[in-house]
């Protein structure tokens, strides 16, 4: 007999990858930061009646097994289990509203080197937006190569621009999210461990996929990520295993 204390520790090891290869040397990917996790084991059933109010027998149907769990660290690696993309090198950044003067009619943002998207112009003064045009004229504004910005106005004229660029990172990642043909996903191998005292509760489910992620801004408060998958049997006809600090 044990008690048990916290959120514990998860991880998804890749098994399967998209294309319904095994992954061969899988590197595991602990849930960062984890608030919390539910794993739900639920049956259905089947009651057979005679003429009494009360069934007279009672037989257990099918059965899942659903995994939740809270984060509060973003990975791509984990997230990209629902997708199973290749990941690329670099993440998308957003620069929001980067105060710039016009100069002879054009200003050109910090990245414009690694310019990927045009989210908007403000003028300073006002606040009022500029409407993208073709060509330039009053209010309107132009966006070129290089994230260079065409006005009408020709000088000192205060501007706010917002933009999305690439930036050369490291450690930042993108992978891109396909049409994928229904019933293609990839699998891993989900371990949930809780330990209090030296006492440990492990939970290893062979085989589960994907099935949701959901993230939720919220004013003053952290993006905490919600993940969801199902567990089932692998190959061999196993769903896992579940141990306790008690022996038989």
């Amino acid at each position: 007999m044990q008690t048990l204390f916290g959120s514990g520790v998860m991880w998804a090891v890749p098994m399967i990858n998209l294309a319904g290869n095994n992954v061969a040397t899988p590197t595991p990917i602990p849930f960062g930061a984890m608030q919390e996790a539910t794993v739900d084991f639920s049956f259905g059933k089947k009651e057979l009646y005679g003429l009494s109010v009360f069934p007279i027998d009672v037989a257990r149907a099918t059965g899942k097994i659903d995994i939740k769990a809270k984060m509060a660290r973003f990975q791509a690696l984990l997230f990209n289990q629902l997708f199973g993309e290749t990941p690329n090198a670099n993440e998308l950044k957003v620069a929001y509203q980067e105060a710039l003067s016009v100069s002879a009619n054009n200003a050109t943002v910090a990245a414009g080197a690694n310019f990927s998207l045009d989210l908007g112009v403000w003028y300073a003064n006002n606040m009022m937006p500029l409407t993208r045009a073709a060509n330039v004229s009053a209010g309107n504004y132009v966006v070129g190569a290089n994230g260079n910005y065409s006005f009408n106005e020709s000088n000192n004229t205060a501007i706010l621009i917002s933009y999305a660029f690439t930036g050369a990172n490291s450690n930042g990642s993108n992978f891109t999210i396909n049409n994928q043909l229904l019933g293609l996903s990839p699998f891993f191998k989900v371990v949930l461990n809780q330990n209090r005292r030296a006492r440990h509760m492990t939970l290893v489910l062979n085989r589960c996929v994907a099935t949701k992620i959901g993230i939720g801004t919220k004013l003053e408060d952290f993006n905490i990520p919600d993940f969801e998958a199902s567990a089932m049997a692998d190959d061999a006809g196993v769903v896992g295993t579940w141990s306790f600090n008690e022996a038989y």
